[in-house]
C-alpha cells in the first residue's frame, strides 16, 4: 500500500481537526456574537449549562479563555475575534456549496452571495439594494466583481457567480433570468436648442 508522509505540522493540524466538534464551532459563533451564554443557548434552543460545558471545551482546545467576563458583559478576546472571522468565513463557504434546506429567511440568513454587474447597473441599482439588504436581510453581503459586456452569460455558473445584473443580451441556456427594469434613451439640452426642431435619430 502507498503511504503519504505529511509534514509533522501539518499532521497535527490533521489531528487536531479530527478532534474538533463542528457542533462547537456553531455554539462558539453564537457566543462571539450574543456576548453572552444565556442569550446564545436561547438562539441555539439549548440550555446554559450545555452552552456553558461547550465554552469550557473550546477553551481547552484553543487553549486560549476566548470570552472574558467584564461589567458591561461577555466580551471576546483576540483570538476568539481571529477564530470568529475565519469560521464565518468559511461557514459561509459551507452552506454555499450544500444549499441551506428549506425556505430561504432572508431575516436570519447569513451568507454572501457573489454578484457580476455591468458599471452602468452597479451604478444605477447596487445603492439602493444595499439599503434595502441592511432592512430586510441584516446577515447578506455581497461580493461584487465587473465584467465586460462582451463576455457569454453562460460562464456566469462556471465562475462560481450566482447574479448576474446587466443589459440584456440573450438569455442564458443554463440560468434563469428576470426583468428588473425597462430603461430608455434620453437626451437633455438648453431651453431652445436647434437639436429641438427635428426629430432626434440615434445616429443623431
Amino acid at each position: 500500500m502507498n503511504e503519504i508522509q505529511l509534514p509533522a505540522s501539518k499532521d497535527r493540524a490533521s489531528m487536531n481537526l479530527r478532534r474538533i466538534d463542528l457542533n462547537l464551532l456553531v455554539m462558539f459563533e453564537a457566543l462571539v456574537e450574543e456576548r453572552s451564554v444565556t442569550k446564545a443557548a436561547a438562539r441555539l434552543n439549548l440550555t446554559s449549562s450545555a452552552v456553558s460545558h461547550a465554552l469550557r471545551r473550546l477553551r481547552e482546545q484553543f487553549k486560549d479563555p476566548l470570552m472574558l467576563r467584564t461589567a458591561e458583559g461577555m466580551v471576546p478576546t483576540p483570538e476568539a475575534v481571529r477564530l470568529a472571522k475565519s469560521f464565518r468565513k468559511a461557514f459561509s463557504e459551507i452552506e454555499n456549496a450544500i444549499g441551506v434546506a428549506g425556505e430561504f429567511d432572508p431575516g436570519t440568513a447569513r451568507r454572501t452571495f457573489l454578484l457580476r454587474v455591468s458599471d452602468y447597473v452597479g451604478i444605477l441599482l447596487l445603492p439602493r439594494l444595499c439599503i434595502e439588504l441592511r432592512t430586510v436581510a441584516p446577515g447578506v453581503s455581497l461580493s461584487v466583481q465587473s465584467f465586460e459586456m462582451r463576455q457569454p452569460s453562460d460562464r456566469v455558473e462556471y465562475e462560481g457567480v450566482e447574479i448576474r445584473l446587466s443589459v440584456s443580451r440573450g438569455h442564458s441556456v443554463l440560468s434563469a433570468s428576470r426583468r428588473i427594469l425597462d430603461d430608455r434613451w434620453m437626451v437633455l439640452m438648453r431651453k431652445g436648442h436647434p437639436a429641438a426642431s427635428a426629430p432626434l435619430t440615434l445616429d443623431k
